[in-house]
């Protein structure tokens, strides 16, 4: 179903005109709700468990929609639901734009994805609820795990939904040792930047989605790890100076701040930056 603002909902949304994403979360009362028709691509998740009647355009049964159930929205098409409980839906809006490189990649003309009102999928749960978590969270982890979470979500929904088939085989192979020097150059002179998956992608010449593929297998890791251990690495060396607090070393390191480094230092190294710094230091 379309879930997008009415007289009766309340949402907190967040727009990145850059990742051409939109991710909200919605309260909706008990009571007669309309779903506006929408030209984009947009799912929504499923957060309090509810059981809705279709009213229009055409009466249906009441489905029950258990917590974690997907939907992937019908596009252009207004609906009318009656909710018997208050509930809340988390929703996520890509722009068409997105999924032109993966097209390219399958060999599909235009994105057209199945409309399903209730879908299980695991896979999929996760990856909303990661982008839901990381709105919650202002998206600390930052731009490149934003733009490599949407491009695997958009990757996902084409080659499991798409209803345009067959698709080509996946793109495979690593990356040459020239175009990966390229992309590690760029990380490394960046690394206290904000870097987009975009900008490592014409660095290679590749579509968002083959570049993710290909960096992993020539490093065993994703651009968005890769980026995390350089920054954990960088951190550590300038630990090594008394006179610089942890502020100073997570936004020198390319981290949001002190939290963010802690969380990813403890999760890369172990231990907490505090403990690892006594350590070394003694």
């Amino acid at each position: 179903m379309n879930m997008l603002d009415s007289s009766e909902t309340r949402m907190n949304s967040l727009r990145d005109k850059d990742t051409n994403v939109t991710i909200s979360e919605i309260a909706v009362g008990a009571g007669e709700w309309k779903t506006p028709a929408s030209s984009q691509i947009s799912l929504a998740i499923t957060l309090k468990p509810t059981s809705a009647v279709q009213v229009k355009p055409t009466a249906q049964y009441p489905k029950n929609t258990p917590v974690g159930n997907i939907s992937i929205c019908r596009m252009n098409d207004a609906r009318v639901f009656e909710f018997a409980e208050e509930t809340a839906f988390g929703h996520i809006t890509l722009n068409e734009d997105l999924f032109a490189p993966v097209l390219q990649d399958c060999g599909i003309k235009r994105v057209e994805l199945m409309a399903l009102d209730i879908l299980e999928d695991a896979t999929l749960l996760q990856m909303t609820t990661i982008l839901l978590q990381q709105r919650r969270e202002c998206f600390q982890a930052g731009a490149l795990f934003l733009d490599s979470m949407v491009t695997a979500l958009s990757s996902y929904l084409v080659n499991r939904y798409s209803a345009t088939l067959p698709l080509k085989p996946t793109l495979t192979g690593g990356l040459a040792p020239s175009t990966l020097r390229r992309c590690i150059d760029f990380i490394q002179a960046n690394l206290t930047e904000s870097i987009r998956l975009d900008d490592l992608a014409r660095e290679s010449g590749m579509s968002p989605s083959h570049l993710i593929r290909s960096f992993r297998q020539s490093t065993g890791k994703s651009p968005y790890q890769y980026v995390l251990e350089l920054r954990t690495k960088r951190a550590k060396s300038m630990m090594r100076d008394r006179r610089l607090g942890l502020t100073e070393i997570a936004l020198s390191s390319g981290f949001a701040n002190q939290h963010h480094l802690s969380r990813i230092f403890r999760r890369v190294v172990g231990v907490t930056p505090s403990r690892y710094r006594t350590n070394l230091l003694g």
